[in-house]
């Protein structure tokens, strides 16, 4: 049995041995080959260009592809710039995997326009250790009746002015961009100008419009810039560019580089005979203007004087406006508001505004002058020194509600006790018995419809109050109030008054400073005034303040109206001095 030939179909151990090593060789080649050309990190750093030949003022892409991973960095293209601008670049990845190998890659594409004429050479950039190769780009010149047709069909012109501009002050400059024939515009125009010790500002938006120039019809792009120089000597305003198109003779269209002069403006430095401790303001005009209504020719101690005054400069922008020069004044308080600048153009000159409003509190009677206000500045136009003024305005200041406060008894509140007169007093003491069985039954019933009535009335009032439009004003009052409180009960008069005129503004639907006014004969708010406004200070406490406030005055002139049909006098009659006074209370829990 052991010598008996094989079976057909079956293997022997050699045959076996040879097939097995044999497929085992083919597995690992092609492992190989597939590590070798899915290797990601050093493959290689490749450069495509096209076109290669191009004429000046042409465009043309250099792409430059790096197959592995560059670890986040970008090759360095500075040494393009010798001989190329760089109009735009972009980057763009790639990565793939195939048979569970996963290569990457990535390119940079780069717009280049050539800077002169002649065999030009892109030279090789370097990424981790890997060299881009060298590609070398054929530019021809332009034909010389081509290039004089580019400079009749596109270009730019520039003026500044004034001639001859001091530091800070405003230099007017204008950019045109002109286009005739089949001139074509690629891309934006060029923005606000980036000078260097200058501001700049743009006065308008660019204009459209057409000009016959040379028997040639141009379109005409305009821009205007506002320039404050910020240093006196030489000026240099840049060159900018934009890329144009013109149609050759032989039909073919040619891109062109439409390009502005550079310009060199010289900035005068401040005249030396301009004082040094005042503020250089170089303008095209200056003025002062009151903006409030004359001020009153008599006021009272710690009323309010106000005034509104607008200081206004062609050729400056409000940043560069100071703060008016206000002088001290004895026996007077001044307060500020923060200024409120603004700017404005008319298309030639930036135009600032700085708004002021100043209030004058007088704290002793006398004879008051609010000074003259003085702004120095320098008329550019006429290159001298001038100034814009206001007059000084004299007022008097009489004692005023501060003096009443200090008089003792004077305009005291009204009590009910007191109102009652003697022949009442006497009748409610003429019936010693006291009241009848029956009339206290029928008073008891009485009162019984009064109370129904009136939970009638409030569950009404309620149901309206959720739709009323005063329900706000009431929020608004209920603040005030809870504000007024804390400010009498930590005896601070100017939160206090400062509540008291919300409060009351919200009440009687006026200015607060107004209603101030109509109550500063009140004892209380005179007391408050003093705190506020005396000099020296007058220590204050808020519980006349807050009695005061509970009976909630009405303003002069709206005091309810006795009824017409009544022929009784009133129980309580109005008193000459003293203000109405409200049945309900509108801060009751002061």
């Amino acid at each position: 049995m052991s010598g008996a030939p094989p079976l057909r179909g079956s293997v022997g151990p050699a045959t076996l041995r040879s097939r097995t090593i044999r497929s085992r060789t083919i597995r690992s080649v092609v492992t190989l080959a597939l590590v070798a050309v899915s290797a990601p990190a050093f493959a290689g750093f490749a450069l495509t260009v096209a076109p290669d030949r191009v004429e000046v003022g042409d465009t043309f892409n250099a792409t430059f592809t790096y197959d592995g991973d560059p670890a986040g960095l970008a090759p360095d293209f500075s040494l393009l710039t010798q001989d190329f601008r760089i109009r735009a670049t972009s980057m763009s990845t790639r990565h793939q995997i195939v048979n569970g190998m996963s290569s990457a890659s990535v390119a940079w594409t780069l717009s280049l326009e050539p800077l002169r004429a002649g065999d030009l050479q892109i030279p090789s950039i370097t990424l981790h250790n890997e060299h881009s190769p060298a590609r070398q780009v054929h530019v021809a010149a332009l034909d010389p009746q081509l290039q004089a047709l580019m400079h009749d069909e596109a270009f730019f012109t520039d003026e500044t002015t004034p001639a001859a501009p001091y530091v800070q002050g405003q230099i007017t400059y204008t950019r045109r961009l002109y286009q005739a024939g089949d001139a074509r515009l690629y891309g934006e125009l060029p923005d606000v100008p980036i000078i260097a010790n200058a501001i700049v500002q743009s006065l308008a938006s660019p204009t459209f419009g057409t000009e016959q120039r040379n028997g040639h019809t141009y379109r005409v792009i305009a821009q205007r810039f506002a320039v404050f120089p910020q240093a006196s000597g030489e000026l240099l305003i840049p060159s900018v560019s934009v890329q144009s198109s013109v149609r050759g003779r032989d039909g073919r269209r040619h891109q062109a580089v439409v390009a502005s002069a550079a310009l060199r403006v010289h900035v005068q430095p401040v005249p030396d005979d301009y004082p040094v401790a005042v503020p250089w303001l170089p303008a095209q005009s200056l003025t002062l203007r009151d903006l409030t209504a004359a001020p009153p020719a008599i006021v009272n101690v710690g009323d309010p004087i106000v005034r509104t005054i607008e200081l206004r400069a062609t050729g400056l922008p409000a940043s560069a406006l100071p703060a008016l020069p206000l002088a001290d004044v004895e026996n007077v308080k001044r307060y500020a508001d923060p200024p409120q600048p603004a700017d404005s153009g008319d298309g030639q000159y930036i135009t600032g505004t700085r708004t002021e409003t100043i209030t004058w509190v007088p704290t002793r009677a006398g004879a008051l002058w609010l000074p003259a206000i003085n702004v120095r500045w320098w008329d550019v136009g006429l290159r001298m020194q001038r100034v814009a003024s206001l007059p000084p305005t004299a007022i008097t200041v009489r004692g005023g509600p501060l003096a009443m406060a200090r008089t003792p008894g004077a305009h005291q509140p009204l009590t009910r006790n007191r109102q009652l007169s003697a022949p009442a007093n006497a009748r409610r003491s003429a019936n010693p018995i006291g009241p009848h069985p029956v009339g206290v039954a029928w008073q008891f019933a009485a009162a019984a419809v009064v109370v129904l009535a009136f939970i009638c009335g409030a569950v009404w009032r309620a149901r309206a109050w959720q739709t009323h439009p005063a329900r706000g004003r009431a929020r608004r009052r209920f603040a005030t109030c809870t504000t007024l409180r804390a400010a009498c009960s930590t005896n601070d008069p100017i939160l206090a008054r400062r509540a008291l005129a919300g409060w009351l503004a919200e009440r009687w639907q006026m200015s607060g400073q107004a209603a101030l006014t109509l109550v500063a004969i009140e004892p209380a708010v005179a007391e408050l005034n003093a705190a506020v406004f005396a000099d020296p200070a007058v220590p204050w406490r808020g519980d006349a303040l807050r009695a005061w406030v509970k009976r909630v005055p009405a303003p002069p002139g709206k005091a309810a109206a006795a009824p017409a049909r009544s022929v009784l006098p009133p129980l309580y009659p109005a008193t000459a001095g003293s203000m109405a006074t409200s049945v309900s209370a509108a801060c009751p829990d002061i």
